[in-house]
């Protein structure tokens, strides 16, 4: 399980540099060319032509580098488990530029149906992986296995919905995604790796075992986690147009309105989740070490249960056309995460890890505010 999260950080991390940012900018643009099949298909096709160039590199580089990797982390599983997710790391990329533009078509019942389906063939390719009892550093094979599922799914609703343009290339849209791009890649790397800062810490400061937990536990808090993100997702494409046409106050009334429905929600899946997970550990793992996590996970959906409220406007800069600002704001957030963590960690452990990336959580609404209110004049 130890080595099993850490390739999970690596994987999630490097699938932001082999996207480069360009979902970012396909997310950000699409919603405005919704009615324009024409324009869309150049604006995806150069985004898919580009990432996958971006894709190859990023995988061919972190291939080399699985043994250095292995041995920074003292953990031979590591460096097997990174060669085996580089197929799915790729395929990974791609799909993350269709489903942007599956997003910003507000196609949001096959997007709920792509995302539902990914956990799903991980949940089935880690069956097949057990019943034929493949040892434990081959497992990350199942990104893999689902991320090419799920990419000749997309590649099919993006043949329904669209058309390849190969000379998309030349388009302006390339120079416009790569200006986007790179500008809101910083962010999309910064704002992966703090979810995953504690992670890879804890794995530095700390045995595989204590990972394991840790990793355990933060399943379960990245889960609950996922409700306002779910809630973002949606409402990224409404932010968008609302921000283009300078409609501040319908903005701050969404932000309300949206606050006012999330907490509650949050909250009481919070106690149900905190009092189930004494009986979760005994049926998925049947271990009662696990159990040591459970005042871990506390400590991280109480963070999660604050900022929950702000959570859906966390692009909000980026959706404004700003990526500039989004990665400044996520930067002063990873920043404050790691120092909490390397203040926390060596004394406390694993606990030490939860209220460091809780602690950073809560930071975010200050930083949030903050910038949104120097860079757009809007107070949430």
């Amino acid at each position: 399980m130890g080595s099993f999260s850490q390739v999970l950080a690596i994987y999630l991390i490097a699938g932001q540099f082999a996207s480069a940012g360009l979902w970012l900018s396909v997310q950000r643009f699409i919603p405005e060319y919704a009615e324009d099949r024409n324009e869309r298909s150049v604006l995806v096709s150069s985004a898919l032509c580009l990432t996958a160039v971006a894709a190859s590199i990023v995988c061919l580089l972190l291939g080399l580098a699985s043994s250095a990797v292995g041995s920074i982390l003292d953990s031979h599983a590591v460096s097997t488990g990174v060669l085996y997710i580089l197929p799915g790391l790729w395929c990974f990329a791609i799909n993350k530029i269709l489903l942007a533009a599956v997003n910003g078509l507000q196609h949001m019942r096959f997007f709920a149906s792509v995302n539902a389906l990914r956990f799903l063939l991980m949940l089935v390719f880690l069956g097949l992986l057990m019943a034929m009892e493949v040892e434990g550093p081959y497992v990350p094979i199942l990104f893999t296995g689902a991320e090419v599922a799920l990419f000749a799914l997309l590649i099919f609703w993006f043949f329904c919905w669209h058309r390849f343009v190969l000379s998309a290339l030349r388009s302006p849209w390339s120079r416009r995604h790569l200006s986007h791009g790179w500008r809101a890649l910083p962010a999309g790397i910064i704002l992966e790796t703090n979810t995953r800062v504690d992670l890879l810490m804890l794995g530095y400061f700390s045995s595989d075992s204590v990972v394991g937990i840790y990793g355990f536990i933060a399943t379960f808090a990245e889960g609950i986690g996922q409700i306002p993100v779910i809630v973002q997702i949606n409402l990224n494409p409404i932010l968008t147009r609302l921000a283009a046409e300078e409609r501040m106050d319908e903005i701050r009334k969404l932000f309300r309105k949206t606050a006012v429905r999330i907490y509650p929600a949050m909250a009481g899946i919070t106690v149900i989740t905190l009092a189930l997970f004494p009986f979760a550990v005994k049926w998925i793992a049947g271990d009662e070490t696990f159990l040591e996590g459970h005042r871990w996970l506390g400590a991280l959906l109480i963070g999660l249960t604050i900022a929950a409220g702000y959570t859906p406007f966390a692009k909000l800069l980026n959706q404004a056309g700003i990526p500039g600002k989004q990665t400044l704001m996520v930067t002063a957030i990873l920043l404050s995460n790691v120092v909490l963590n390397f203040i926390l960690i060596p004394k406390l452990g694993g606990m030490g890890a939860a209220v460091a990336t809780s602690g950073a959580v809560v930071l975010g609404i200050f930083y949030l505010k903050l910038f949104v209110r120097r860079s757009i004049s809007l107070r949430l």
